[in-house]
């Protein structure tokens, strides 16, 4: 009965959010601007060859999935999006889901949905928050972040990767920030690195480390800080989850690094900085 309830929960809460803004022509113009995507591994030039100024993303959409800290991230970029010209953005989180009980809510599945169903260009994944827990390999419960549990988790986050790469678009892993303490903290950041692991070895994947963007000086979660120069709650109360405007400081930070990574103009709508 609680498994029931609990799906039906989560049912109730799955959240879309869809919007969508294309670039206007200006009146003057030649010739239509072009509608490919420029999110695209090709802007990954050598070190020592200087970057084109920063190019309009042009037409793109992008899909954000994961958990509830997924979704969190997903409401921030959905305000910050909000005025960006020539992104389509839709926001998929589920709560209480990733990449452990699959059995639960299998990603890869509606991932696939997803994707035939809208036909993102970039995909921002950002899961992990639920998966401090034993793992099952062919019907045996192993034990978490052991060598094996490693292995299986790695595997599921490569299926992800390569189900975005089959469909043409590509995958922006989104690091889980510092979180609570103790053994939950630990796993956060070891998961943090095998997904930046598989991200390196993926064709188009980024990772994005957002680790040190909550902590404070000495290396622990805040729960507030200044924002904009405004002292501000930016996490609840558990030190997981965010308030609205520690939604809006994690989208602020993920969208800066996709621009800076793919050289394209990316803007918040309303940027949160910490700034103290």
């Amino acid at each position: 009965m609680g498994r029931v309830i609990r799906t039906l929960i989560v049912a109730t809460l799955v959240t879309l959010s869809v919007m969508t803004m294309e670039l206007t022509p200006s009146a003057s113009a030649a010739t239509p601007a072009p509608s490919r995507c420029l999110i695209r591994p090709a802007l990954q030039v050598p070190p020592t060859q200087p970057l084109s100024s920063p190019a309009p993303p042009n037409h793109c959409t992008i899909l954000a999935i994961g958990d509830s800290v997924g979704l969190d991230l997903g409401i921030g970029l959905s305000r910050e999006f909000a005025h960006q010209p020539g992104v389509s953005f839709i926001s998929r989180g589920v709560i209480s889901t990733g990449l452990v009980h699959d059995t639960f809510y299998n990603w890869p599945q509606h991932l696939t949905d997803y994707l035939r169903r809208w036909h993102p260009d970039v995909v921002v994944v950002c899961v992990g928050a639920n998966d401090h827990s034993p793992i099952s390999i062919n019907g045996r419960s192993v034990p978490l972040l052991t060598v094996p549990w490693q292995a299986a988790y790695r595997t599921r986050i490569r299926q992800i990767a390569d189900i975005v790469n089959r469909y043409g678009a590509q995958i922006v892993w989104v690091g889980v920030p510092i979180s609570s303490t103790g053994g939950y903290r630990h796993a956060m950041k070891a998961m943090n690195s095998i997904y930046k692991g598989v991200m390196a070895s993926s064709p188009g994947g980024y990772y994005i480390d957002t680790w040190d963007l909550f902590a404070s000086s000495s290396g622990t979660v805040r729960p507030t800080a200044k924002v904009n120069k405004r002292p501000m709650q930016v996490r609840s109360l558990d030190l997981i989850h965010y308030t609205p405007v520690g939604c809006d400081v994690f989208a602020t930070y993920v969208i800066r690094s996709m621009a800076t990574k793919f050289n394209v103009v990316l803007k918040p709508s309303s940027p949160a900085f910490i700034t103290g």
